[in-house]
């Protein structure tokens, strides 16, 4: 009987998603009832309110392109708590969507941290979760061309596919529906701006983004980043021969078979543009119940740093164990015919 009261997956589980529900609740509710959420949100409703204005964009700590710059103008535009609250939420309606209503999203790190910092990465988690699901169909273009609104979400993707495409080309000899897709959806995205700012892409790369070792989720690059305080010619060339034999690996380790899940998380492994708000992105690819309690148990740290260590930098490494935590267990487990359920493998080894 006491262990039954005391079995997480009989009631420590659901109470633990309610206090973090409540808790994103609260927070939305919060910042909507005082008119003011995290710099960044901020950051960006000025940028927003600049575009429509007709005032000088790219200007300090505005790094995004254009067609997220209008983005940023609409929801400038609307009523603040409408926009607050849309903002702040999307992400998390997005990500139970994705997982059928499953509420472990909620106790993934990166997802608070996206929330608090009302952050960019809801249309790289959708645009993923797009394309994951049509990766051998046209719709997978789609998902691609969202991925543009924040382009460095799309290297890899765009990767997988450029690859799947010129198989198909060779193959087939025509050019895969999905790379025409692709190339439609992109330019309905970019095209409109050029119509409203012709010269936005000078603009926008007059104010490149440097390397903060603050932002950086990839263990690898943050890594070097550190021992070679910043970057230098050195450091690239390390950080790409670092992710050629990550690659060679996990590709050998899967007998020249790499599934398309397994290929996203080498990136976030490697990828020295990917913020630790961006790892939402992962949710996209974390379909067996042991990846994403590998993903929750490996976001921990970042759980204690959000509350305890918010401002550190330093502590912020705690982000990049996430990926290579998951890495380890989608090894572990590539041989596994069947599911394996990480959770009922914990709460075993509890009650005994």
């Amino acid at each position: 009987m006491a262990m039954s009261l005391i079995n997480p997956k009989r009631f420590g589980l659901p109470l633990l998603y309610i206090i973090v529900g409540l808790l994103y609740v609260a927070y939305i509710a919060f910042i909507i009832a005082g008119n003011q959420s995290g710099v960044d949100y901020e950051t960006f409703m000025q940028i927003g309110d600049r575009f429509r204005t007709g005032q000088p964009v790219w200007t300090e700590n505005s790094y995004y392109p254009m067609p997220y710059v209008m983005i940023f103008g609409l929801f400038s535009a609307l009523p603040r708590p409408i926009s607050m609250f849309i903002w702040h939420s999307a992400a998390i309606i997005l990500a139970l969507y994705i997982t059928r209503g499953k509420p472990w999203p909620l106790l993934f790190a990166p997802l608070l941290a996206h929330t608090i910092g009302g952050q960019t990465a809801f249309f790289g988690l959708l645009g993923l979760y797009i394309y994951r699901q049509n990766r051998e169909r046209w719709q997978g273009g789609i998902g691609l061309a969202i991925l543009l609104f924040k382009p460095q979400l799309a290297i890899f993707p765009l990767i997988w596919a450029g690859l799947n495409w010129l198989d198909e080309l060779r193959r087939q000899r025509r050019i895969p529906l999905q790379s025409i897709v692709f190339i439609i959806g992109a330019l309905l995205i970019f095209v409109p701006g050029f119509l409203i700012i012709p010269d936005w892409v000078q603009q926008w790369l007059a104010q490149p983004r440097p390397l903060f070792v603050r932002a950086m989720a990839g263990i690898v690059p943050r890594s070097l980043f550190i021992v070679f305080n910043g970057q230098n010619s050195l450091y690239w060339v390390l950080l790409i021969t670092s992710a050629i034999i990550l690659f060679t690996v996990v590709f050998a380790a899967y007998r020249r078979k790499l599934p398309f899940d397994v290929f996203m998380m080498c990136s976030y492994v490697i990828n020295p543009l990917v913020h630790d708000y961006d790892l939402i992105q992962m949710i996209a690819v974390l379909e067996r119940p042991a990846y994403w309690w590998a993903a929750v148990l490996g976001s921990i740290p970042t759980w204690l740093v959000i509350f305890f260590a918010y401002g550190n930098d330093s502590a912020w490494y705690a982000v990049t164990l996430i990926a290579p935590v998951v890495l380890m267990v989608m090894l572990r487990y590539r041989n596994q015919p069947q599911e394996v359920n990480l959770q009922a493998i914990l709460t075993k080894k509890v009650l005994l």
